[in-house]
């Protein structure tokens, strides 16, 4: 874990002591960044979008998105975060380097514990199976997916050839977007008895599932993790999205209280 308050280089900044520099107080940084991943904020004008996490557990650089035709600084209508891009569910996707090895978290082992958080909207209804996430063999063996099927947001886990999965959920009823901003938090943790897969929307725990009894495999996927497409990059996403973040922990509820902020968002590092 880093302890926040200082800007990059050890200089001392205005924002550091919760002042911007037009005299706008900011909120404090997040409290804890251990075994952030990846963080990216969307605020690039043109080329990658960098991982910007400064935990001691982040994949760096090798988790640098890749975009190919997405748009840059769209607003994002969420009062801390200024900027989003938009996926248009035609042919925009994004590639987290090309390693195949550091998202192995989600699928290679009997204690998983991942949590992705991100703020979303869509610009018009969403379509079936439409991608936000995926790394996983052609042949579905390992790796996840997190997509929208049926209206709700679908969740799996692949760990093996053909369908040893450890997890394949919907959230039943609960609508997993819409037109307006939202933050996603969506949680897997295969070492619990039960209630393993956990989908919040605005800090309030909306949907809730069960692990499949298969065992975790080790293996790695054919494919890079993946933003707005399917593995295959034949299917998109069409949405917005900012303050992306992936971890390998489950964070606590406070945690995620926190990054939603009472609906104003909360960076990561200021």
């Amino acid at each position: 874990m880093k302890i926040h308050g200082t800007a990059k280089g050890g200089a001392v900044s205005k924002k550091d002591f919760g002042v911007a520099f037009g005299g706008a107080a900011t909120p404090d940084p997040f409290s804890d960044d251990s075994d952030l991943k990846g963080y990216w904020k969307f605020n690039e004008t043109s080329g990658d979008v960098e991982n910007v996490s400064e935990s001691d557990e982040t994949v760096g650089a090798s988790g640098d998105i890749q975009i190919t035709g997405a748009t840059y600084n769209q607003s994002s209508g969420i009062t801390n975060i200024d900027y989003s891009m938009l996926f248009d569910g035609t042919n925009d996707f994004g590639v987290f380097g090309s390693s195949l090895t550091d998202w192995k978290f989600f699928h290679d082992s009997s204690t998983i514990h991942t949590t992705i958080n991100f703020w979303a909207a869509l610009p018009t209804t969403a379509a079936d199976d439409e991608y936000f996430f995926s790394i996983i063999k052609t042949d579905a063996g390992f790796g996840f997916l997190l997509r929208y099927k049926g209206n709700q947001l679908a969740y799996e886990v692949n760990s093996g050839s053909g369908d040893n999965r450890l997890v394949d959920q919907k959230t039943n009823s609960f609508v997993g977007l819409d037109t307006n901003w939202h933050m996603y938090t969506v949680q897997f943790d295969f070492s619990l008895a039960d209630t393993n897969y956990t989908v919040f929307r605005d800090a309030n725990n909306e949907a809730n599932g069960n692990k499949i009894a298969n065992t975790a495999g080790t293996s790695n996927s054919s494919n890079a993790l993946t933003i707005a497409a399917d593995f295959d990059e034949e299917k998109f996403g069409n949405f917005y999205i900012c303050e992306l973040s992936i971890w390998d922990r489950i964070l606590t509820d406070d945690e995620i209280e926190e990054l939603y902020n009472s609906g104003d968002g909360l960076p990561i590092y200021q």
